[in-house]
């Protein structure tokens, strides 16, 4: 049986691990949410309807590729610019998981 010490340590332990554990967990989470939005012209599967673009099937560093480039004006487009304009690296990382399938 673990003494009230033990006890004590073991379950610090297990609750400082509970920030990282969440913050691995929320960027997908946020990923996921904010790939929503994207998906909502793209296609629900990333297939461009009609004369949107489709976004399946790029890689990860493709959609930051992408992403960065509209964001940094470097690609001219009508809404994409102004979409990406408000995304941190951070974001568009996240996005990019989330819609390529990986971490």
């Amino acid at each position: 049986m673990l003494s009230k010490r033990a006890l004590l340590v073991v379950g610090t332990a297990g609750l400082l691990a509970l920030p990282a554990a969440h913050a691995e967990s929320g960027a997908i989470d946020r990923g996921r949410v904010m790939a929503d939005s994207c998906l909502t012209c793209h296609g629900s599967e990333g297939k461009g309807p009609g004369p949107m673009p489709s976004i399946a099937g790029l890689t990860k560093q493709g959609l930051i590729n992408r992403m960065t480039a509209f964001r940094d004006r470097d690609t001219d487009a009508t809404i994409m610019n102004r979409h990406a304009a408000g995304y941190t690296d951070e974001e568009i990382r996240a996005i990019a998981a989330h819609i390529a399938g990986s971490d």
